[in-house]
């Protein structure tokens, strides 16, 4: 019997070593360590490979990539866009997938954003999300319908001149440290007698010297800030905002976060940004430094005003132009009483204001205001003047044309993995198509890449896709009030399939996003380094990731085209 005992448990050892397995080793915090980490070895590139020299710089990246190590390339430059590039272009592309197969490196392309529209947006502006604007006055001029707007400021008080108890500038409801770190400035104005002056930043725990004026807005209505400003050795200079929050301090209205970007010391200078109501019906607006260490500030002259709402004016299903008559009792039609409006040709920085051109069987007269409403792209400014615009997920045509890339990009790279730039999604839910679907933005996005990977599927059922997790992760930016969006990113995570894998890729909050994709059983690969002057946060991602089962990559990130740690990447992830 013993005998028979020990051939039968030399059988069941002899058939457990002949199957494979992925050993996985406890940890002392009851994780576990996966052998499979790191299989993705990766390197991201920005690079859309215009030019001879642009292939050359890629296939020296490649190479460094390939003699260290590294099994992958993320290549990032409009590849979703390949069916409009020129032939030199796409035969760079194939000469650089031939230079990676002979190297034994994967490209994974980078496609389908819908938060930066790049690519889309060149095919159809149009396809821009929108932005709800109501009633707005156009009045007739001969044969042409232009906005029109007062131009009363909201500001009580704009140039500090009414001064009240304590030296206090009236209709202002808030001033951080009155007499302490704000004052008002007799001495030195733009224009007026008065200023106010900011300074002793200490006086404040955080660096925090404010003001803020409470005012009525009018529903889904653009509106102009302008402010002049003075410093003296601030530092640091960036810390001067203004900032549109909502009435209950729950978030900001749509672009109305703007860091004012002043020399540390400068003379008399105007700042003007714009900012959408949307449904709110007032507004605290806030002017100050937010953690600032010393120096000065000097504020005067603040402006509001109402302007034109109707530009970069979008036309698509879900995005409808109206025009009715001023007593709202007539809806004009198009082709009867104006000509066809076709939305915008392109976007550009200053928008493109809208006008509205009579027939000549208008039912609309000469001196005539009509009210329109409709819909604007979605535009935020960015700190470096520029504005990032995203696209509607809830319009058919976008799915559409993403489709008829893959037949293009298909082809050319046989891709076994991809990977979807659907990172900072800041606009979404706010133009018909996404209302009438009655979805929480995250249940829009979750359809929205679960119908990109249904279509990256039809190419290859096994195809491997990632994406930045962000947009999934309750700790970064699938959360309420996030920018312009129509409603809420909570919950997204719940409406992918399980099998998209996620790239983290905020070291702050690394250990919580991946505690949290793992215990929601998503895969996971990590995207440290993010242009710093070393590899110290690499290591400290490798270690986070290699002591969790979920993990399975990890990749060199840079947004500068910064490549001088790669070597050092590449012998560091597999050193082991």
């Amino acid at each position: 019997m013993t005998r028979f005992i020990i051939i039968c448990s030399l059988v069941f050892i002899t058939i457990l070593l002949s199957v494979p397995v992925t050993v996985s080793q406890a940890l002392p915090d009851g994780s576990s360590q996966s052998d499979n980490f790191p299989r993705d070895k990766w390197v991201y590139l920005i690079n859309d490979l215009s030019t001879a020299g642009k292939l050359d710089s890629a296939i020296s990246i490649a190479n460094t990539a390939g003699n260290h190590g590294l099994n992958g390339i993320v290549l990032a430059g409009q590849l979703d866009a390949i069916s409009r590039w020129p032939e030199e272009r796409l035969n760079n592309l194939k000469k650089f997938k031939a230079k990676c197969d002979e190297l034994k490196i994967e490209i994974i392309p980078q496609i389908f954003s819908a938060g930066y529209g790049g690519s889309v947006l060149g095919y159809n502006p149009n396809l821009a999300e929108g932005i709800p604007f109501t009633d707005i006055p156009f009045v007739v001029d001969g044969k042409v319908a232009k906005p029109d707007f007062g131009r009363t400021n909201l500001i009580h008080n704009s140039g500090f001149e009414e001064i009240g108890v304590d030296s206090k500038p009236l209709y202002y409801q808030l001033i951080e440290n009155l007499n302490e770190a704000i004052f008002v400035d007799k001495n030195l104005s733009h224009t007026g007698n008065s200023s106010v002056r900011m300074e002793n930043f200490g006086s404040n725990e955080h660096g925090h010297c404010r003001i803020y004026q409470e005012f009525d807005l009018k529903n889904r209505t653009e509106y102009e800030v302008s402010v002049w400003v003075k410093t003296e050795n601030l530092n640091p200079a960036d810390s001067l905002r203004i900032i549109a929050f909502k009435p209950d301090m729950t978030g900001q209205l749509v672009s109305s976060y703007f860091d004012i970007p002043p020399k540390s010391t400068q003379n008399w200078t105007k700042y003007t940004f714009q900012f959408l109501s949307g449904d709110e019906k007032s507004t605290k607006l806030y002017f100050g430094t937010w953690g600032a260490k010393s120096g000065k500030v000097w504020i005067d002259d603040l402006k509001v005003v109402p302007t034109s709402t109707a530009k970069d004016v979008i036309i698509r299903p879900g995005a409808q132009l109206s025009v009715k008559s001023q007593n709202g009792s007539a809806t004009y039609e198009e082709g009867r009483d104006y000509e066809m409006v076709s939305g915008i040709s392109s976007l550009q920085s200053q928008g493109q204001p809208l006008e509205i051109k009579l027939t000549s069987e208008s039912r609309i007269k000469d001196g005539n205001t009509v009210l329109v409403s409709g819909f604007s792209a979605a535009k935020i400014r960015k700190s470096n003047g520029g504005y990032q615009v995203g696209v509607c997920m809830s319009e058919p045509e976008l799915y559409e044309y993403w489709e008829s890339q893959i037949k293009f990009l298909y082809p050319v790279l046989k891709m076994k993995k991809a990977f979807l730039s659907m990172d900072e999604i800041r606009s979404g839910g706010t133009c018909d198509a996404c209302k009438n679907r009655n979805m929480t933005m995250g249940e829009i996005l979750g359809d929205c890449v679960t119908r990109q990977m249904m279509i990256l599927r039809k190419f290859d059922k096994d195809m491997e896709i990632y994406i930045w997790a962000d947009m999934f992760d309750p700790n970064a930016n699938a959360r309420d009030n996030y920018y312009l969006t129509g409603s809420t990113y909570v919950g997204s995570w719940n409406h992918v399939p399980k099998d998209l894998i996620m790239a983290c890729w905020i070291f702050k909050i690394r250990k919580k996003s991946l505690e949290f994709f793992s215990k929601e059983g998503f895969r996971f690969i990590g995207a440290p380094y993010y242009d710093r002057k070393s590899l110290d946060d690499t290591v400290e991602w490798y270690e986070d990731l290699k002591n969790n089962k979920n993990s399975i990559g990890i990749m060199y990130t840079t947004w500068k085209d910064d490549y001088s740690f790669l070597v050092q990447f590449g012998d560091y992830v597999n050193r082991e």
